[in-house]
């Protein structure tokens, strides 16, 4: 991927006491007055060092309990009804600045970029996340799951100009590696469960073309086929959920397979 002819200064606000923030050549949005300025190349090319996604939740709700046993169905059932994730916003103008931060950023990289993904993992890296998370704290966090990422790739994809819908996958991943996963989220309190065994629920963005389908993955920052998972794992199944400028077609065709639209399909 070629580099970017442009940096940008981020406004971050500091967090559980940490005394300094970024700021932004669009001025700082978050009113920092004590602030360091640090100097970030956006974007580059990334490697998000294996990392799958995380499971995220309901804008506004409470996770489903996981079933205990390893099943794919019994995941998918678990799974069912739940939208993908998506930032919620404060009735204040801090959630206002935060997200019109964010566009305008996805609008500067889709002029520097054109339809190309954005490489949002220079700037998020992927990691445990509590939800429901407010937009205010979304662009302040470090680490965003793959529910985070996927929604900030739905807006930079759309500023690109491209149609976008959501994707939701399950995976199967080497159990060393999920029970690894399971352990870093458990230290969150009120990160939501995404591993049943070596089953792990993702979330990704789906790209348009008419009835052709491409699936992105902001945590990988990659394109995938419908074999290929994270690091190694295998797609089990997807569903595609209405993005939020687009429905998409009742059924689209990915690698070769027909899928309906907001119902699971087992690969």
């Amino acid at each position: 991927m070629r580099r970017p002819a442009w940096m940008l200064h981020i406004a971050i606000v500091p967090l559980h006491g940490q005394s300094s923030a970024r700021t932004s050549d669009l001025g700082d949005p978050f009113g920092s007055a004590t602030a360091e300025t640090t100097t970030l190349a956006w974007p580059t090319s990334s490697d998000a060092g294996g990392r799958p996604c995380l499971g995220s939740r309901l804008a506004l709700g409470v996770i489903p309990t996981a079933p205990l046993n390893h099943s794919l169905d019994e995941v998918l059932q678990a799974l069912e009804g739940r939208p993908p994730s998506a930032f919620f916003s404060h009735d204040a103008s801090c959630c206002q600045i935060a997200e019109g931060w964010f566009r305008t950023m996805a609008q500067a990289a889709a002029r520097e970029f054109g339809s190309e993904p954005w490489p949002l993992a220079e700037r998020w890296l992927w990691g445990p996340t509590v939800w429901p998370l407010p937009w205010c704290q979304a662009v302040q966090n470090r680490e965003l799951d793959c529910g985070g990422l996927a929604h900030l790739a739905e807006i930079a994809l759309v500023a690109a100009g491209n149609q976008v819908v959501r994707a939701e996958l399950i995976e199967r991943s080497a159990p060393d590696r999920t029970e690894h996963w399971a352990v870093r989220w458990s230290a969150v309190p009120n990160a939501p469960r995404w591993i049943w065994g070596d089953l792990t629920y993702h979330e990704a963005v789906g790209v348009l073309a008419g009835s052709k389908l491409r699936v992105w993955d902001p945590t990988e920052h990659g394109w995938r086929d419908s074999g290929s998972g994270n690091a190694g794992s295998k797609t089990l199944a997807i569903r595609l959920v209405p993005g939020e400028t687009s429905a998409g077609p009742a059924f689209v065709e990915w690698s070769g397979r027909q899928l309906e639209m907001g119902s699971w399909a087992a690969l």
